[in-house]
């Protein structure tokens, strides 16, 4: 499991990774997640602007999402969960929830 929080820049143009938890820390991918170009995911940042968690359980369900199947491909990630922060109305950032394996979402509530 890997956890962190993306902060969003430059009027919401790039995403850096700020905080960062995992069991490993071979695992971690601060020192490379910083200053991402948005562009790439432009879906995704849509969703987050208006209020919607992004959960995938599976790596089919990111196959429409540009940028974020790359990214999971990438970092041999297999499900995740983000949920958009917000300060003052406006989109800040995201808290990310990662993992290695397929996830069940038994009994989650949000929203």
């Amino acid at each position: 499991m890997h956890s962190a929080v993306f902060m969003l820049y430059d009027d919401l143009a790039r995403i850096t990774n700020t905080h960062e938890w995992c069991a490993d820390p071979a695992d971690s991918q601060k020192l490379q997640l910083q200053n991402v170009v948005v562009r790439q995911l432009h879906l995704t940042m849509m969703r987050f602007a208006s209020g919607e968690n992004l959960i995938i359980s599976r790596p089919q369900e990111a196959e429409n999402l540009p940028g974020i199947n790359t990214w999971m491909s990438r970092h041999s990630f297999r499900a995740m969960l983000f949920v958009p922060m917000f300060y003052q109305g406006e989109l800040v950032g995201a808290l990310g929830f990662l993992g290695r394996w397929v996830w069940r979402w038994r009994g989650l509530m949000y929203g």
